[in-house]
């Protein structure tokens, strides 16, 4: 069991909201449609079984348990939100009640409100989380940073809740919090920073950069099999100062076969040029060995 008591939400499927909190006897969860606000399954999950799940984290063992236990959901799309979604249920507010009881950081955490021009609450998530937009031509992610109750970081512009929720009425775009990525291998376009490709490992997470060209800007590996793929990528890009940027995410094979093929070239073009370099310098010595030989 951890030190500091687990609690968690979730937006899954975007129907439905299930929280999640650690107890001294397990996990317990609440799970709310979305649409009616009404509590459509709660449960408990014991030690026994949490212990049993094929997975790092309590978090992620307790979500896919839960999951399992609540019918008409396939949980093929999850992603973090914000508690404070729970006051918009009905009950909820005596499950949040308890959340904040167990972890007083969740009275004073900066969660960013997302609604309609009309001011209707859509979702909240916690600062620093990522928001995935999407218009008719095109589709990206975005990190967002609190700036104050009606204020936000979308990337690199900062904007008023409302105006947002204006720009993408206008544009016909949805907005709505990033799913967890749940597969062991993914990439991003960068824009003009170029690419990034992440895979699993047995420490965490191996990584590489590329240039827009294909050619390899530099690689690592985070070492922390803890925290999700979304997680590390958001690391990353801070850490390499990009984690204002938008990004978008690519087939993962196919960025790799073109990083191989910029490989393969750049290396056949060094090859190249040293041939011609070499025929070039050989050239004057074979006809002076020539004259040599006709003396």
């Amino acid at each position: 069991m951890s030190m500091k008591m687990m609690n968690a939400a979730y937006l899954v499927d975007n129907v439905a909201l299930l929280s999640l909190q650690e107890k001294q006897d397990g996990v317990e969860f609440h799970c709310f449609d979305t649409d009616s606000k009404v509590q459509i399954a709660e449960g408990h999950i014991g030690w026994d079984v949490l212990d049993k799940q094929p997975f790092s984290t309590l978090e992620e063992s307790a979500r896919m348990a839960a999951l399992q236990k609540i019918p008409n959901l396939s949980g093929l799309t999850v992603a973090p939100v914000a508690s404070e979604m729970l006051e918009q249920m009905r009950g909820g507010r005596k499950v949040l009640w308890q959340m904040k009881k167990a972890d007083p950081e969740l009275e004073n955490a900066k969660n960013i409100r997302f609604i309609t021009s009309s001011y209707e609450d859509r979702f909240k998530i916690p600062d620093g989380s990522a928001v995935e937009i999407e218009y008719p031509n095109r589709k990206f992610s975005a990190r967002c940073e609190y700036m104050d109750e009606y204020h936000l970081r979308l990337g690199y512009d900062v904007l008023h809740i409302c105006q947002l929720a204006e720009m993408l009425e206008r544009g016909g775009g949805t907005c709505r919090p990033e799913p967890l990525i749940t597969e062991e291998r993914s990439a991003w376009d960068l824009g003009s920073k170029g690419f990034l490709a992440i895979q699993t490992c047995e420490d965490g997470y191996d990584y590489t950069l590329y240039h827009k060209d294909f050619t390899e800007i530099d690689g690592g590996q985070i070492d922390n099999p803890e925290i999700s793929m979304n997680a590390a990528r958001d690391q990353i890009l801070s850490d390499y100062g990009f984690g204002g940027r938008t990004m978008t995410r690519i087939d993962y094979d196919e960025l790799c076969d073109r990083a191989e093929d910029a490989e393969v070239s750049r290396r056949e073009s060094v090859l190249g040029k040293l041939s011609d370099l070499s025929s070039r310098t050989d050239t004057p010595v074979k006809a002076a060995k020539a004259k040599e030989a006709e003396r």
